[in-house]
């Protein structure tokens, strides 16, 4: 029996909500029967998680300094999503961006232009880790989910090689008792930011969020993107003539 999935043609009000709603719902299910057979009191946990994280000042602001990373690196995936290419990789991007933007911020932690040239070499990592799968889908064909997948579990014992496998730029010598890493200079990393602040990167976060589900559905740019996908799809049969062909995009 052959099984397909096929895009809903029309979505329904209720299914923006209840999605979302039933997946939260069903995720926290199925953790607390993983923490009842472990011997753990699922209500208790989930009750002390809550009081933690949503109840105090210094729990929002740490669980949105935990959250908003996190959003962003979801949004790295949606113009990929668009175009029908499956990546998977945002984790192993998130990674790979933090070894280089910890690396360049050992390295110019004293310079007052710390902070951009980590942010800069973020963005280059999460780029350079993503090259090698989009060569193969491009010349070979090949799955990006299946290449991307396993290429966080790669970025991720790569982390930790750089601190717990052996003495590289990253690891500090003088930790002898357990491995960590080098601190950074408070000019890398330390920007003074309020309550305040913290709510305002989440709201924009947030608010990215929208702004990219829109650009992504209406404007004119998503049409070239659904374009793009409709000419890699006729490119297959006729690539000497790709230039011939016209495409009618929904």
């Amino acid at each position: 029996m052959k099984i397909s999935l096929e895009r809903r043609r029309t979505v329904k009000p209720w299914h923006l909500i209840g999605v979302p709603l039933l997946s939260v719902i069903f995720g926290t299910i199925v953790g607390g029967l993983f923490l009842e057979a472990t011997g753990h009191n699922a209500i208790l946990v989930f009750k002390t998680m809550s009081e933690t994280s949503y109840t105090t000042l210094y729990g929002i602001g740490d669980t949105l300094a935990a959250a908003t990373p996190l959003i962003f690196t979801a949004l790295a995936a949606l113009v990929a999503f668009r175009v029908n290419l499956y990546s998977i990789g945002a984790e192993g991007q998130l990674f790979v961006g933090g070894i280089f933007a910890s690396g360049v911020g050992i390295a110019v932690g004293n310079s007052a232009l710390a902070i951009p040239a980590v942010l800069i070499a973020g963005i280059v990592g999460g780029v350079v880790w993503m090259t090698l799968p989009a060569l193969f889908r491009a010349w070979f064909g090949t799955s990006e989910i299946i290449t991307t997948l396993m290429f966080n579990f790669v970025a991720l014992f790569l982390m930790r090689y750089l601190i717990y496998g052996a003495s590289t730029y990253w690891r500090d010598p003088t930790s002898t008792n357990f491995p960590q890493g080098k601190k950074l200079d408070q000019n890398a990393w330390n920007l003074v930011l309020t309550s305040k602040d913290a709510l305002w990167i989440s709201d924009e976060g947030a608010r990215r969020c929208s702004e990219c589900s829109a650009l992504l559905r209406r404007s004119g740019e998503a049409h070239d993107l659904r374009c793009a996908d409709h000419l890699r799809w006729f490119g297959r049969f006729s690539w000497r003539q790709r230039s011939g062909w016209t495409c009618a995009c929904p």
